[in-house]
């Protein structure tokens, strides 16, 4: 599957795929100085290690991405409760990066993933810039 261009430049990932290991509105154009958009969790609704690495977007200077396994899984992939979802994405703003940079890259991440059907809820300090995912 393609990963859309704004999604592409907005986002460097690095995978740590082995199976069984853990992985706006007037906001400032300056660089990140709030803690608030430092770091975020997207969980995602898919089997962990089943997906190849090229799955999820890699490439930008907006955000570091680690592909890991959700600890707390303990359900089938349909769970309800996005905290027992198999796959997280850690996402860590990459200096200079500004926090509207950071809510569009996560914003990006969250549109990709609805618009592959695939259920994902991001848990940051910045949720209410975020879009809600389609009904």
């Amino acid at each position: 599957m393609q990963v859309s261009t704004k999604v592409r430049e907005a986002i460097s990932v690095t995978c740590a795929i082995k199976i069984g290991e853990g992985a706006s509105m007037g906001l400032s154009p300056t660089s990140v100085d709030d803690d608030r958009y430092e770091y975020s969790t997207v969980y995602v609704r898919y089997p962990y290690g089943s997906q190849p690495p090229e799955f999820f977007p890699r490439s930008g200077s907006v955000l570091s991405v680690v592909v890991a396994h959700n600890d707390y899984q303990d359900g089938p992939p349909a769970a309800v409760d996005f905290l027992r979802w198999p796959t997280v994405l850690e996402c860590e703003a990459v200096p200079p990066a500004s926090p509207q940079e950071v809510v569009t890259a996560v914003s990006g991440i969250l549109q990709e993933l609805w618009s592959r059907r695939i259920g994902a809820v991001a848990v940051c300090d910045f949720e209410e810039e975020l879009p809600v995912p389609p009904s």
